[in-house]
């Protein structure tokens, strides 16, 4: 789990700085695990309008709130 977390926190840190050159407020980022939970790889797999509140959550997904603010 530590290992999916720091993943995550890389991950997020790329998305967050790649999204920002838009002109969105806040969206959702989705990625999809392809590895497993031991060894997570995760796929980008693109964006949704607003934050990931409310989004029906799939499995092996990840949702990521992206502020731009």
């Amino acid at each position: 789990m530590k290992k999916l977390l720091t993943i995550l926190g890389i991950v997020s840190g790329i998305a967050i700085w790649v999204s920002c050159e838009s002109s969105d407020s806040c969206h959702c980022e989705v990625f999809e695990n392809i590895g497993t939970e031991e060894q997570p790889q995760l796929r980008y797999i693109g964006s949704l309008d607003g934050t990931c509140d409310g989004v029906n959550q799939e499995e092996n997904k990840v949702y990521q709130n992206v502020s731009c603010d």
